[in-house]
């Protein structure tokens, strides 16, 4: 009888124990969180519309297994009716790309990039990838902000107005944990004498002030970071998806990583066959 009491007693005294959570000690660290950033993945030639290394990249990033993957534009390659490339040559390879980006296993985001025009316009982009030119989501501890960089087809989204929506979007959520931005143009450059963005101060401003910790970007194949007063500009360009455009130089997607409010980029690279 006594013995069944105190294995009660002790069977109760464990039941009402708190899980331990390491992280709910103060100055634990955080889980590490992990996404995959690609771009110009866009084909040799409009007319062809296959980009060789597409289905190669998905695997890549399937066995990587990011939470998601942010896409920094120049998904096609597009054109003018004026030289031949119709609508139909650019949705033709809008197909081809949504048929290989299926097979992810995570999310995808993306941001359209210069040669996801048609005609100067992004009606074919929006309406093939069912993503505004502009918007914001939220994942686990981090807030995204897609920022378009390529076009404001409609004069009254000039461009104060889109600072005004990214404004109202990040104090919205900005307490969230981290914003990341991303833009298919850089910013800025490491280059001594390069031109900075049109615009940039006006954008790196509201950034500042809403204490966005990072932006990624995707212009060219160059990867380089900086970082301009409390933002951390991050070039993760991409290329050589192509096998007669070679660049064994270039990295065909990044695993981007964020712990402890810190941002870190690394370089991967596929072999094209």
């Amino acid at each position: 009888m006594v013995r069944r009491t105190i294995t009660a007693i002790l069977a109760a005294a464990i039941a009402c124990i708190t899980p331990f959570d390491a992280t709910a000690l103060p100055g634990a660290a955080e889980p590490e969180v992990i996404f995959a950033v690609t771009g110009n993945t866009n084909p040799e030639s409009p007319f062809v519309g296959f980009t060789e290394g597409l289905p190669m990249l998905v695997d890549a990033i399937n066995l990587e297994n990011p939470l998601f993957v942010l896409h920094t534009g120049n998904i096609v390659r597009g054109g003018e009716d004026r030289v031949g490339i119709i609508e139909k040559d650019v949705s033709r390879q809008f197909s081809l790309f949504l048929e290989s980006a299926t097979r992810l296993s995570m999310p995808l985001y993306t941001a359209a990039g210069a040669l996801d025009l048609h005609n100067g316009s992004t009606e074919i982009y929006t309406r093939r990838l069912g993503r505004p030119l502009d918007y914001s989501f939220n994942y686990d501890r981090i807030h995204i902000v897609v920022l378009n960089t390529v076009a404001v087809e409609n004069p009254a989204r000039s461009r104060d107005r889109q600072m005004k929506w990214l404004a109202d979007d990040l104090e919205r959520n900005g307490k969230r944990g981290m914003t990341i931005v991303v833009t298919h143009d850089r910013l800025f450059s490491p280059v001594r004498g390069e031109a900075p963005f049109e615009g940039a101060e006006i954008i790196h401003q509201v950034l500042n002030n809403h204490g966005v910790a990072a932006v990624i970007s995707g212009s060219g194949a160059s990867f380089f970071t900086l970082t301009k007063e409390s933002v951390t500009y991050i070039n993760a360009g991409c290329g050589g998806f192509n096998s007669s455009k070679r660049c064994y130089s270039c990295a065909q997607y990044y695993l981007v990583s964020f712990k402890n409010g810190s941002v870190r980029a690394v370089p991967k690279y596929i072999k094209v066959k």
